[in-house]
């Protein structure tokens, strides 16, 4: 989860050692760092490879059907953009704080990065509801496959993010 708002190995890892700290300040024993994030990072990035290169391949072969041209809404999607690059930026800012044994900060910017997140994950439903009431369906075409897929599973890697940084918050 943390890879996918941008974090660097530095970054996750100053996460884990704020984490530690609040782990060993309620009495428990702090985690390990393994060698996990490394292979979790590698597969996320092999699972979106794949899953890009697939909507690029076929992203123009709905031939006479609804396309990506008729349904693109820029502004919005750059707006969305834009909300995600920022969680990037408040995320360094949450792993700066807990390196600097901020605690409290720590956990503001956590916050703020998740309600980003949210944010974001929202613009997607929003686009999801707006693409299949104008015709595009998972089964409409290839592209409407694709497109829902690729979609669709960064949807969930980036919830799945929002409620890692939460129980970090809570």
């Amino acid at each position: 989860a943390v890879e996918s708002l941008g974090a660097t190995d530095d970054e996750q890892i100053g996460l884990i050692y704020w984490l530690a700290r609040s782990q060993e300040a309620q009495g428990h024993a702090a985690p390990a760092v393994s060698s996990y994030q490394r292979v979790m990072a590698v597969d996320i990035g092999l699972l979106f490879g794949g899953l890009i290169s697939t909507y690029m391949l076929y992203r123009n072969r709905q031939s006479d059907q609804i396309g990506p041209d008729q349904l693109w809404d820029i502004p919005f999607t750059s707006a969305t953009s834009f909300v995600l690059l920022m969680s990037s930026l408040t995320m360094v800012l949450a792993v700066t704080s807990a390196k600097r044994g901020e605690d409290r900060n720590t956990k503001v910017w956590l916050t703020v990065t998740a309600l980003l997140g949210a944010t974001f994950v929202g613009g997607q439903v929003y686009e999801f509801t707006t693409f299949y009431d104008e015709g595009l369906a998972i089964s409409t075409h290839l592209f409407g496959t694709t497109f829902y897929v690729l979609t669709g599973f960064h949807g969930v890697h980036g919830t799945v993010g929002i409620l890692m940084l939460l129980s970090l918050v809570g």
